[in-house]
């Protein structure tokens, strides 16, 4: 397993291609990791970066639309032929963290699991985001070393939602917030600034040029300025932008470091597939 780390599966927006897959982004504690997002082909990632799928013990996705979970159900039935295949089988449950509309859709379709009987293997367990944001409660993995923490965001829908995730790194503790795709309006920069995450890892979908912002406000969707301007709001450390869209290449990249710079004055990076960050490697953890 790929243990204390942060591994981006896919980085793309919408459409998946040979360099960027959709949505996916893994993070390992030392034992359990938690999946955020599920885009197409997830479960070939994991492979890819060495991230068992009998690690991943939560899943949290952040909204309906499919580059976010047309994943999820392969992921799930790879994970339960992993499972089924070891000796001394006893039923695993995986937690999913989703909005309403999300669990509905995933226990709707049940029967991925039930083929071949890995319902006996495998349990899953979707959780209502909107419940545990509601009731301000953190779904925690099994070993206790990861948890997470549903964040709303705007997105054009009924429900979206960014996650907040707490790593125990030995005796320390470190915080991520992962956007989804939205807008981080005042009550998600309320909730940022009390849980005070030292990575932010932002979907910025689009640059801030006048045209490009107008489509992002239609959208729902942030700029690079918007994800800057969350990261500086709460004294973030580290910003990692992600969900960019596929119309911006080589000047135009590095047009969204320089831009996120004027407004955020942390480290700035952008994420691409397969790669890796040590979180031991990155000295922002809190006691």
């Amino acid at each position: 397993m790929t243990k204390r780390s942060i591994v981006f599966l896919g980085t793309a927006s919408s459409i998946p291609n040979p360099q960027r897959f959709t949505q996916s982004i893994a993070i390992c504690g030392s034992r359990d990791c938690i999946l955020l997002d599920a885009g197409e082909g997830v479960q070939i990632r994991l492979a890819s970066v060495g991230i068992d799928h009998r690690d991943v013990k939560i899943v949290a996705l952040s909204h309906i639309h499919g580059d976010h979970i047309y994943g999820v159900l392969p992921f799930i039935e790879s994970l339960a032929m992993k499972i089924s295949s070891q000796k001394n089988v006893s039923t695993t449950t995986l937690r999913i963290v989703a909005p309403k509309n999300v669990c509905r859709y995933l226990l709707n379709s049940i029967d991925v699991i039930k083929m071949g009987g890995m319902d006996k293997v495998l349990s899953l367990e979707c959780i209502e985001a909107g419940f545990l944001s509601k009731e301000g409660l953190f779904v925690e993995s099994p070993n206790k070393d990861i948890a997470v923490y549903p964040v709303p965001v705007d997105h054009c829908l009924e429900e979206a939602y960014g996650y907040f995730v707490k790593i125990k790194l030995g005796k320390v503790e470190l915080g991520v917030y992962y956007s989804g795709d939205g807008v981080c309006r005042e009550q998600c920069l309320n909730i940022l600034k009390i849980l005070k995450p030292s990575i932010v890892i932002h979907e910025a979908t689009f640059l801030d040029y006048a045209d490009d912002e107008a489509r992002a406000v239609e959208s729902c969707h942030s700029t690079v300025s918007n994800a800057a301007q969350v990261a500086s709001n709460i004294n973030a450390k580290v910003l990692i932008l992600t969900h960019i869209s596929a119309r911006y290449r080589g000047d135009e990249l590095r047009d969204f470091i320089s831009r996120a710079r004027k407004i955020f004055s942390g480290e700035v990076y952008i994420a691409q597939d397969l790669s890796k960050i040590p979180l031991d490697f990155i000295n922002v953890a809190e006691s």
